[in-house]
């Protein structure tokens, strides 16, 4: 995952993170396994986005954590 920021209209990147999944983790379905993802580098990121008011996450549109953020879902880090 890549935490980028907006400079003069150019996407720049910040950070990139990344972590392998664990044996049980790969048991788990796609979709738990992205949520999981997802919820590890919001919180690796934490020193980089405390700051900001608001944090928006992009996820391709093969990510089925998408539908379920889309619908309002929140997730408590």
């Amino acid at each position: 995952m890549a935490l980028t920021q907006q400079q003069v209209g150019v996407e720049r990147p910040v950070a990139f993170l990344s972590r392998p999944l664990t044996k049980t983790e790969c048991k788990w379905g796609r979709l738990e396994q992205q949520i999981t993802l997802v919820s590890w580098a919001l919180r690796m990121a934490r020193r980089y986005t405390s700051l900001v008011p608001g944090i928006e996450v992009v996820l391709g549109e093969e990510a089925e954590v998408a539908c379920i953020l889309d619908k309002g879902a929140h997730m408590r880090l």
